[in-house]
Parts: C-alpha cells; structure tokens; sequence
C-alpha cells in the first residue's frame, strides 16, 4: 500500500473504469512534494471504507483485486491534468491574458473540480447501463448469473475473496452445462 511522508512516497492518483462491485483502476505513483513524478503500477481496486486519522497522518484501506503495469489512459490523463495546472498558473505572466483578474485562481478552481466530476459522470453512466440491460434482461433471463453476483457482492459487502469464489462457482455451472 502506498506511504508518503511530508510529500515524498507513493500514493494512488485517478480513478477510472468503475464496476458495478464498487471497484475501480488506480494507478500507484511516486510522488515528491505531492507531485506525481514516476508511475510504478495500476491496480484494480475497492476502498474498505476503513481508515485511521490522526492529527499529522492518515491510512485509507483497500481491497487490492489485481495488479498491473500503469495503465497509459491514466498517466496520460494524470499528466494532461498536472499541466493544464501549471499552465493555469502561469497565465499571468501572459501580458493580455494575465491582466484577467482572478482568472489563473478560477482557472485552478475549476481544474481541482474536473477530476470528481468526471468521476461522478462515470459512475451514473456505469448505473444507467445496468439499469437498462436489466430492465432489457427481465423479458428474457441471463444463461449466467455472473450479474447476481455482483449484486450480491455489492448488497452484502463480500471482500475479493468471497466474490471471486461465487464467480467460479458460477463459471463451473456454465462449464457443466
């Protein structure tokens, strides 16, 4: 799991490709001074909604399902995000555009945001797919029941383990059939 210290270790940045098991694809970066410099490996992860805060340190706990070279979607867009930041920050020294009052800050502002929103629209879009192959699927039911175990994971709050066991009981039943 990822350790920063006063800025320098490593921490997770991005978020992207959602399931419906509330896992996602992170990326594990080495950092200094909180900036992203070296990305070591993506991971497919779900947060344990376990964590520590103390006054001067934090720990977030998670369920690691898999582990990966970093995905290049994601460092590029991790990237992209740093420099459209310092290029916000720097549009002050351009001498027409930095006569804008307040608009490197709202530039900033609006940047810091981007990240969670583009988090939120891919969560609903995910939602929205199932609901409709769902409603799609309740005329004709599934041969497989790979979806109800999602769900089920989701309802109950199997760890990784628990969920990938249900899984290949039932890959086994579709492999007997």
């Amino acid at each position: 799991m990822p350790f920063t210290f006063n800025g320098v270790g490593t921490t997770f940045y991005g978020a992207r490709d959602f399931a419906l098991d509330e896992t996602y694809t992170t990326t594990e970066w080495f950092t200094f001074l909180y900036i992203p410099v070296i990305p070591l490996r993506s991971l497919r992860i779900r947060d344990s909604n376990k964590s520590n805060y103390f006054v001067v340190y934090s720990s977030r706990q998670y369920a690691v399902y898999s582990k990966s070279r970093p995905d290049v979607k994601q460092v590029f867009s991790i990237y992209g995000w740093l420099a459209a930041v310092v290029c916000s920050a720097l549009l002050e020294k351009v001498p027409i555009i930095g006569q804008i009052p307040f608009l490197p800050g709202t530039l900033i502002a609006a940047l810091a945001f981007l990240p969670w929103i583009l988090r939120r629209r891919a969560r609903k879009r995910l939602i929205l797919q199932f609901q409709t192959s769902r409603r799609n699927d309740q005329t004709s039911p599934p041969k497989s029941n790979t979806y109800d175990v999602v769900l089920q994971a989701r309802l109950r709050g199997w760890d990784s383990e628990v969920t990938q066991r249900e899984m290949e009981k039932v890959l086994a039943q579709k492999k007997g059939e």
